[in-house]
């Protein structure tokens, strides 16, 4: 799990800032994480979809935010299978290697993982 604090940054429904952080981390992660087998995932759309089945899977809390980590994901990097960005309800009960995990800012949130 990755957890970045940004100073200066106000919570709201869509971060950019966030968005482009978020990208940045899984198209390195795309690059250089193994599968379960210790092989690299392929660079094709077989590989990209289970990167993203079994790889990473990110968590954000709002729609919008959700839009604008696919935008950045996309700016970044050709995938050939589409990136696996949901809130936690879709999430429920799926595992994957990694997790990134939107977190705000907000004290009253329940932190959790």
């Amino acid at each position: 799990m990755v957890v970045g604090i940004l100073d200066g940054v106000r919570a709201a429904q869509e971060n950019r800032i966030e968005a482009a952080l978020v990208a940045q981390l899984a198209v390195a992660l795309r690059a250089r994480l193994h599968a379960p087998n210790a092989e690299v995932y392929p660079d094709t759309a077989e590989g990209d979809s289970a990167f993203w089945r079994e790889g990473l899977f990110v968590v954000s809390p709002h729609h919008a935010q959700i839009q604008a980590i696919q935008k950045a994901l996309h700016l970044r990097h050709t995938w050939q299978a589409p990136p696996f960005v949901d809130t936690v309800d879709k999430m429920q009960g799926q595992e994957s290697q990694t997790r990134d995990r939107q977190l705000w800012g907000e004290r009253s949130r329940n932190r959790s993982a």
